[in-house]
């Protein structure tokens, strides 16, 4: 019978946040769809303009998501009932901004936002540049820990490693967004409250892997 070890690999990791994320929306509401169409394409240009007042290129602004659908309300009848009442159709729009992370940029961004017409509820969020590179190497990290564990485990039972029979690795992905985030509204906007000391929770990244290997 082929003997062999079985070992969980594990590694943990922090790295700071180098990239900021904005997120935000408009909509517009109106009995009629093209009407409700018009008045969320007009306050999506006002936050258009925001983004390039703030010194970015229009196009930095990325939509996220469209929507257009009809609005009800629930209402109660003479009877006691509740029924479902068409009352229009409301259009909206879900944009992020991305930059590398520099807290008077984000102030200028924030303040221009605010200070638009279509006064935005923000959301930000800290993250990194390159997750894929952040993923290899807390891979390689799990990898070697394992590798580590296994030779301890096969000296202590008076063996050696031999071939790596499998490795199984689950599909759940680390999270790559700071603890740290902020949310918004026009209300908010002196945004020098909060930039000059803003240093957001360093990133912490877990994984682990099954490995394995043959004892000799």
């Amino acid at each position: 019978m082929q003997k062999t070890v079985t070992v969980r690999g594990t590694a943990v990791t922090r790295t700071a946040p180098d990239r900021i994320e904005i997120a935000f929306g408009c909509e517009g509401a109106d009995k009629e769809h093209r009407a409700a169409a018009e008045k969320a394409a007009k306050a999506a240009d006002a936050l258009r303009d925001a983004v390039c007042a703030a010194g970015f290129a229009g196009e930095e602004m990325k939509t996220v998501s469209f929507d257009l659908s009809p609005r009800f309300e629930s209402v109660r009848t003479e009877g006691g009932e509740y029924r479902q009442v068409f009352t229009g159709f409301v259009c909206s729009y879900r944009f992020r901004l991305a930059f590398p992370f520099d807290r008077e940029v984000l102030s200028r961004a924030v303040t221009a936002l605010l200070s638009s017409e279509a006064a935005p509820e923000l959301n930000v969020s800290f993250t990194v540049s390159d997750p894929e590179k952040k993923k290899e190497e807390l891979l390689a990290k799990t990898a070697k820990n394992a590798k580590k564990k296994a030779d301890i485990l096969a000296a202590a039972s008076g063996c050696s490693l031999g071939s790596l029979l499998s490795v199984s690795y689950g599909v759940e992905e680390p999270v790559l967004c700071s603890p740290t985030s902020l949310r918004m509204a026009k209300a908010a906007n002196d945004s020098a409250l909060f930039s000059s000391s803003l240093t957001p929770e360093e990133i912490e990244l877990s994984d682990s892997a099954s490995f394995v290997w043959e004892l000799l």
